[in-house]
């Protein structure tokens, strides 16, 4: 064997070596990306469950919604979050059936709970669905 052809092999191999640690950091990165848009989800549901806690369990009087009407855009304020961060996760919770239900139902009855018209119980309860679920760390 000439030394042209050893070292021709030494840096083919080289090169397929370097080759797969960058397919694999590359992989790695994504994953890493999809665990950080399930966090800040998780973290945008946080959020607004707390919001929750700070309000009645039930705005049904014309008073109470008036009293609470910053705390009430608060929360509103807290679901546009969770919306935007369901939205920039392109669906990597979709397959999840808890979640996802969870979360149709928090999008589309937040304003039933500040028309006076449901319960902040049904709502949290939602939230405590989603936040025990383990769809982040799995």
């Amino acid at each position: 064997m000439t030394w042209p052809t050893f070292w021709s092999a030494v840096s083919a191999i080289f090169t397929a070596i370097t080759a797969l640690i960058a397919f694999f950091a590359m992989y790695r990165w994504r994953k890493q990306d999809e665990l950080k848009a399930k966090l800040e989800f998780k973290k945008a549901i946080s959020r607004y469950s707390y919001l929750l806690t700070q309000m009645p369990e039930q705005l049904n009087q014309p008073h109470f919604r008036q009293a609470y009407a910053q705390q009430g855009q608060a929360l509103i304020d807290a679901l546009s979050m969770c919306d935007h961060t369901w939205l920039v996760s392109e669906g990597l919770m979709e397959g999840n059936k808890t979640v996802k239900d969870s979360w149709e139902y928090l999008f589309d009855n937040n304003k039933n709970y500040l028309n006076g018209t449901l319960h902040s119980s049904e709502l949290g309860i939602r939230c405590m669905g989603i936040l025990h679920e383990k769809f982040v760390f799995k």
